[in-house]
């Protein structure tokens, strides 16, 4: 994607030159940029008054995640201590034992092919489907202040409420029936090793985030938004230029509508093989951006494509992966004796291990980001050198932070805990020295 972790996008009036001044902090000016005469003169995109709410914001989503980060674990505590987690194990063997298969001894292994293999996968199937859509109820709250209210309360949402449910609802039951899926073929797979489900979650995580990936332009992305294709125009004739100064080619471009659910701009690459494509916001394309200025951004996005950027975050992403869960059952098994725990396969011991895969996550958390900024800056330094144009590259960032209410430059500590994409302000300082580096554009690796 494009921009640093945006909050939305503004795409109201430009600010006004009286507005033009650097934050008096220092802390949020976007940037400056040499006039003819030499001399700094402020972008006419640093405004104080937009970056001053910017940090509010982020301060607020900050709290608000950390909350539902709080509230989680509370519930997953409260299902092992009250025991209502053994309760809903057994209530997944009767379900299973309702459509006539045998019952299933927790913690005991069982025969791949089996129909004892098969009550577990779907006692797994049936115990996540009733926990992931719980998640969904307790995370709605969160989601609905920190997302909708929040949004709104600055000019950012453009949505409903009751479009936003909608939204809400579908993709709430959507990912449960994914979880479920996931976690039925889990069980199964691992009836006959249960210590070793982490390999197969591994495994079939990988594959499912493959499947999902693939199928999600054709299939999940249209239930929540209308997909046109870029129209002909100049922008779509420099963006046939760079992918053939690029060397490459892109299945296409499509246009999101979602000017209807808020004023955010933006633009990413989606898909895989044959479904992968370049997918822009209209809020982007009718932003008053320049027709250079949208080139930057297909130029960042091409880089995402030259390098496979998708399919090796896929790889990186399963190898921590199992790294995570290997870690989690580790924990898992030392701390069963004085939790009251059984072996591996008994499901009562889920929410407990769905605690300690969040905090071993929680904890990893700084790593994966740091692998994802360092794409970030790659794809940047790669449309910077493909379109010779720095400028027009570090003029868009400031325009998104602007419009995105973003905030430009972050506590140093949070951004490298939690940030996939660098700060703006960086973003901005790094493209300016690879546009002073340049010498040639980037032929294809």
């Amino acid at each position: 994607m494009t921009t640093a972790e945006p909050h939305g996008t503004l795409a109201l009036h430009p600010p006004r030159s009286a507005l033009s001044a650097h934050d008096p902090g220092g802390s949020n000016a976007t940037s400056s940029r040499p006039s003819p005469a030499g001399e700094v003169e402020p972008s006419p995109w640093a405004d104080p008054g937009r970056a001053s709410i910017a940090r509010r914001l982020a301060r607020r989503a900050r709290t608000v995640r950390a909350s539902e980060a709080f509230a989680t674990t509370a519930v997953l505590i409260a299902l092992h201590m009250s025991g209502l987690a053994g309760s809903a194990r057994d209530t997944a063997s009767a379900l299973a034992d309702a459509v006539g298969l045998p019952h299933v001894t927790p913690g005991m292994p069982s025969p791949l092919l089996s129909y004892t293999s098969l009550a577990l996968g779907i006692q797994t199937a049936s115990l996540l489907l009733g926990l992931a859509l719980a998640g969904a109820v307790v995370s709605m709250p969160f989601s609905y202040v920190g997302g909708f209210r929040l949004a709104r309360s600055v000019g950012l949402g453009t949505q409903s409420t009751g479009a936003w449910a909608r939204d809400y609802t579908v993709a709430s039951v959507l990912g449960a029936g994914l979880v479920a899926i996931l976690a039925g073929l889990v069980g199964w797979a691992s009836a006959g090793a249960p210590h070793l489900w982490w390999v197969a979650a591994t495994l079939l995580g990988t594959l499912g985030t493959v499947v999902v990936t693939y199928l999600a332009p054709v299939l999940v992305l249209p239930l929540f938004y209308n997909l046109t294709p870029l129209p002909d125009g100049p922008v779509r004739t420099r963006l046939v230029d760079l992918t053939t100064q690029a060397g490459t080619t892109v299945r296409g471009c499509d246009v999101i509508d979602q000017s209807r659910r808020s004023r955010t701009a933006n633009a990413g690459i989606i898909g895989l093989g044959r479904t992968r494509r370049i997918m822009v916001t209209d809020t982007l394309l009718e932003g008053g951006y320049s027709t250079a200025e949208i080139a930057a951004i297909f130029a960042h996005e091409l880089g995402h494509h030259v390098h496979g950027d998708m399919a090796w975050a896929i790889v990186v992403d399963g190898i921590l992966m199992a790294g995570c869960l290997a870690m989690t059952e580790a924990v898992r098994a030392w701390l069963a004796p004085s939790i009251g725990l059984g072996g591996a396969g008994d499901l009562a011991g889920v929410p407990v291990t769905l605690l300690l895969f969040g905090v071993v996550s929680t904890l990893t958390m700084p790593l994966r980001a740091g692998i994802s900024r360092w794409r970030e800056l790659r794809a940047d330094s790669y449309g910077v050198r493909l379109t010779q144009d720095p400028e027009a590259w570090v003029r868009t960032l400031e325009r998104l932070g602007w419009q995105n209410l973003a905030e430009v430059d972050p506590p140093r500590w949070i951004e490298w805990a939690t940030y996939t994409h660098p700060a703006i302000a960086r973003r901005i300082a790094s493209a300016r020295r690879t546009g002073l580096a340049a010498t040639s554009p980037p032929v294809q690796p």
